[in-house]
């Protein structure tokens, strides 16, 4: 398993000047921004806005064990999440590639040290297919939090940032509505998420909101 913030030490992955400030278990925390390539980085395979795509490709292949894991160890799995992204809404994507591609990337992600996308799924496939494409290596800029998903503690406050991020902010894209309603089932009843009234009030605000787009 890699650390990102070793390879920084080791200076793979550039510290940038921006710093990020973030709300984590109710306390304020300024983070600092990385330039990380994106060879280091993969999906997260608890994101609730590919819920319904992951659902279906798990019933039609059951024979298929979708282990998280970096480019270099299994392309595969990446691949597949970067279709689940784009095929959510290919419209809204292709704009943010086109953004992204003509201005950079104006809005930081978040990931965790072993490279799993918390935050920015739509900004980190956007610029896989722009490296894809041009040939040229891209680097998504996102602050490094040192939280294990597989610590139950862990995971509840990573999933609150997650919603903190994709909900409490008019400027995030929609979830599907099916999306909401398997990632609301996912974290309180199968996950155990003790927050579970927590969890439907982030949804219930987010629907009362109206979107604008931002990359």
């Amino acid at each position: 398993m890699i650390s990102l913030k070793k390879l920084a030490a080791d200076g793979l992955i550039k510290l940038t000047d921006a710093r990020r400030k973030y709300t984590i278990d109710g306390v304020q925390r300024l983070e600092a921004i990385y330039r990380i390539p994106l060879k280091y980085l993969y999906y997260n395979n608890q994101n609730g806005r590919i819920s319904t795509a992951l659902q279906k490709y798990v019933s039609g292949h059951p024979e298929v064990v979708l282990n998280p894991a970096l480019d270099d160890e299994n392309p595969e799995y990446n691949d597949l999440f970067e279709s689940f992204i784009f095929k959510s809404n290919e419209q809204r994507m292709k704009a943010t590639q086109e953004s992204i591609s003509d201005r950079g990337q104006e809005e930081p992600g978040v990931v965790l040290d072993d490279g799993r996308v918390i935050d920015g799924n739509r900004r980190f496939t956007a610029l896989r297919r722009i490296q894809k494409s041009k040939g040229i290596e891209q680097y998504f800029e996102a602050a490094i939090l040192d939280f294990d998903i597989t610590n139950s503690v862990d995971k509840k406050t990573i999933k609150q940032l997650e919603l903190d991020l994709q909900m409490g902010k008019e400027d995030r894209q929609d979830y599907d509505p099916i999306d909401r309603i398997f990632d609301v089932y996912n974290t309180v009843y199968v996950e155990k998420n003790n927050d579970s009234s927590g969890v439907c009030e982030k949804y219930r605000q987010r629907t009362s909101k109206g979107n604008k787009q931002r990359y």
